[in-house]
């Protein structure tokens, strides 16, 4: 790969960033209108940004965001789980590649984070001397010597779009405010498979591994590591290498649309189960399952049965995954099976994950079975019996 890569930089929160910067990149590359992207995005509020089947109620404090005035949004692309960030939760770098121009990158989402974050760990090891370690799917992990165990210090994440696909991770530098403290939650099935239990006690940052021991102070040190960090690994990943680039006028009207879009309480709501079917329609029995693979995706399933029919049907989590609108399109597929009908089930399913089925190059979600999610369906639906 001998043609450098365009390298631009922004400020921004990270709901405009997830919810504008990135799909809006996304599409452009698809649209061969832009080069293939590094960007870097330096912070200048708090914000939350939902993964596409992130649900707003379950995955947040919902009541405690609004009430201290953090932006919320949920975006299209599907790629892992909640995001709060703040000033010190940077800097935010989103990688974006044409995926027809590029055959020799993996476009499986699991194989772009084993890929980058392989390489990254060396790189972070070696520059800070200290034990970091990558864990499939998307942990980047510190070894914290006090608690004797590894901790997340840093969001990662990759999906494909338009054609096109990307990657993202953001690095804890700075103590986490009170205030995260108050807006994220704990959901149990999602830490089904970890030894600490609480978002606060698995996540940890650099700050206070000491790296950044004066935190904020050093926030224009911690944004020029980060960019060396970054290109370095991207080259050792995927010998990528930049030139300064700008950004185009139609790529902020790109994001000026999407954000239009994505900040609305109805998009926000709209992958939301626990208000969907907070009342249960007379006749209606919902069922419910989850699975959390250990080091991968949690998937919720909700299935509304009317008689011996699938009436209704939703899955929320957060899940690593290309093309993001999947499974959303297998909800539509299901609906109307009968729920007992596991071979048409699992046909369904089938189609999805297969080549020249739902889509030409099939679905690929990390670390997720064909077999385990039609599993989990037949589960809810066996559970709307018990309900």
């Amino acid at each position: 790969m001998t043609k450098k890569w365009r390298m631009v930089t922004t400020t921004t929160d990270v709901a405009d960033w997830y919810s504008g910067f990135i799909p809006a990149a996304l599409r452009a590359t698809a649209e061969g209108k832009i080069p293939d992207t590094v960007a870097f995005y330096y912070l200048d509020k708090p914000a939350i940004f939902l993964q596409r089947y992130c649900d707003v109620l379950r995955d947040i404090n919902y009541e405690a965001a609004v009430e201290n005035g953090i932006k919320i949004t949920r975006g299209i692309v599907a790629g892992g789980g909640v995001i709060y960030a703040e000033p010190g939760s940077e800097p935010f770098v989103g990688l974006v590649w044409n995926k027809d121009k590029h055959p020799e990158l993996p476009s499986a989402p699991d194989m772009v984070l084993m890929k980058i974050l392989g390489a990254g760990a060396d790189v972070l090891s070696e520059r800070y001397k200290l034990p970091i370690r990558y864990r499939p799917l998307n942990d980047m992990e510190i070894w914290d010597p006090n608690k004797k165990t590894w901790r997340k210090f840093m969001g990662c994440g990759s999906s494909g779009l338009f054609n096109a696909m990307g990657f993202a991770w953001f690095p804890n530098c700075t103590k986490p405010s009170e205030l995260m403290r108050k807006v994220l939650v704990s959901p149990a099935e999602k830490f089904a498979d970890k030894v600490l239990k609480d978002v606060m006690e698995r996540g940890w940052n650099l700050e206070e591994a000491g790296v950044y021991p004066k935190g904020l102070e050093e926030i224009d040190r911690i944004r020029q590591d980060w960019v060396e960090i970054t290109l370095q690994t991207f080259k050792k990943a995927f010998g990528i290498e930049v030139e300064e680039g700008k950004w185009e006028d139609f790529e902020f009207q790109y994001v000026k649309e999407f954000t239009k879009q994505f900040h609305s309480e109805q998009w926000i709501f709209a992958r939301s189960a626990e208000k969907k079917f907070e009342e249960i329609p007379e006749g209606t029995h919902l069922g419910k399952a989850f699975l959390k693979i250990s080091g991968g995706p949690l998937i919720r399933t909700y299935v509304l049965r009317e008689g011996d029919t699938i009436k209704d049907i939703m899955f929320t989590g957060t899940l690593q995954m290309a093309p993001g609108d999947a499974l959303e399109k297998l909800e539509k597929e299901l609906i109307g099976l009968k729920v007992k009908d596991v071979a048409s089930i699992r046909e369904k399913v089938n189609w999805m994950f297969r080549k020249g089925g739902m889509y030409p190059e099939g679905v690929q979600i990390g670390m997720l079975e064909e077999s385990q999610l039609v599993d989990i369906i037949v589960q809810a639906c066996k559970q709307s019996y018990e309900s």
